[in-house]
């Protein structure tokens, strides 16, 4: 992600990292000098992140943030340069519903000044999630689905990258790929 933002001459003063988990993503802009937001709603990984945040004290600022994203509670997250949302847009798909995890992921853009990251779960999650093109071309679904959504905005699939499904079949998981994506402010 770095590496993208540096080659586009982006500098991010602020990051908001949502489901964060431990905080890697989050911490590691902190270390570069950013003002970073580390939200996850599971506190025993986001004490470990705030731990963690002890060793960059004196290059950047991380501030840990636990709430469960909802539409209703999106709002209160902070406008930022860049917004990191891996991992979790599935989740709210299975809980929630595809309606509230649009509202939330178009409020998430609404508070990108610059790039959003995105990745999810694709035919790897089972049934279970809900998940609108469990029978289709996920990469296909996603890259419209991300045009459509998230007005004014430039999608840019980055890559495929190792993930495992949730069941962690090892020998299956070896296989399985996720799309990265960045959605850039025009």
């Amino acid at each position: 992600m770095q590496g993208l933002l540096r080659a586009k001459n982006l500098e991010p003063r602020t990051v908001l990292d949502v489901g964060c988990n431990v905080g890697y993503f989050a911490l590691s802009f902190a270390g570069q000098g950013s003002f970073s937001y580390g939200v996850e709603m599971d506190p025993l990984p986001l004490r470990t992140a705030v731990l963690s945040s002890k060793h960059i004290a004196d290059r950047g600022t991380f501030i840990p943030v636990a709430l469960e994203c909802t539409p209703q509670s999106v709002v209160l997250l902070p406008q930022c340069d860049v917004s990191i949302c891996l991992s979790i847009w599935h989740h709210w798909v299975r809980h929630q519903g595809l309606s509230a995890a649009t509202q939330i992921l178009r409020e998430l853009w609404a508070k990108t000044d610059g790039v959003l990251f995105f990745d999810t779960g694709e035919n790897e999650m089972p049934p279970e999630y809900n998940l609108p093109f469990r029978d289709g071309d996920a990469v296909q679904w996603l890259s419209d689905y991300l045009r459509t959504e998230l007005k004014g905005g430039s999608v840019s699939e980055i890559g495929r990258f190792a993930a495992f499904a949730p069941n962690h079949r090892n020998e299956e998981d070896a296989q399985l790929t996720r799309s990265l994506f960045a959605i850039s402010r025009s």
